[in-house]
């Protein structure tokens, strides 16, 4: 699958599909592998290093399979956000989720990290952390500009129903 913006509707949202992006999967992997040396490093009983480089390295290959390389049902494909923080995500095995954009938790030139309230079916918050090639260039720059700029409000979330989300 292509990466692509589309076109913004009448009212401003941005709809981004979303594809594999190298740079997270290389950032992604670097983190954990650093993570799992530093019991080692700090000197653990081996068995407390090993069951510590285990898990870290576990969950970085599920963060990676996730947001890195979009291999896992949960991986976002497409993700539409208005201009009042509204967002549907789309989901790589085939849920339609409703959420707010609650943060921008980080934007500069080489990644954005968003957290969004799911609606319905959340357990909690949700961070997407997106790259320029996961988006492509002028996906990334419009959601940056956006975001920086303010066109894109993080929201309260408070008067929305999931029904709702697509509406107004």
């Amino acid at each position: 699958m292509t990466s692509s913006t589309r076109t913004a509707s009448p009212r401003g949202s941005l709809d981004i599909e979303l594809r594999a992006s190298p740079r997270l999967t290389a950032l992604l992997v670097t983190a954990h592998v650093l993570a799992a040396s530093v019991p080692w490093l700090l000197g653990f009983p081996a068995p407390a290093a090993v069951a510590c480089s285990v898990v870290l390295l576990s969950w970085g290959t599920y963060q990676t399979m996730l947001h890195g390389l979009l291999r896992a049902r949960a991986s976002l494909q497409r993700l539409e956000i208005a201009r009042d923080g509204r967002a549907t995500l789309h989901h790589a095995g085939g849920q339609v989720r409703h959420a707010w954009l609650s943060a921008v938790e980080m934007s500069s030139e080489h990644l954005v990290v968003l957290r969004f309230r799911v609606v319905d079916g959340g357990r909690g918050p949700l961070i997407v952390p997106l790259c320029p090639d996961a988006c492509g260039p002028d996906g990334f720059r419009r959601l940056r500009a956006g975001v920086r700029w303010g066109y894109l409000d993080p929201g309260s979330g408070e008067e929305v129903v999931p029904s709702a989300a697509g509406a107004a």
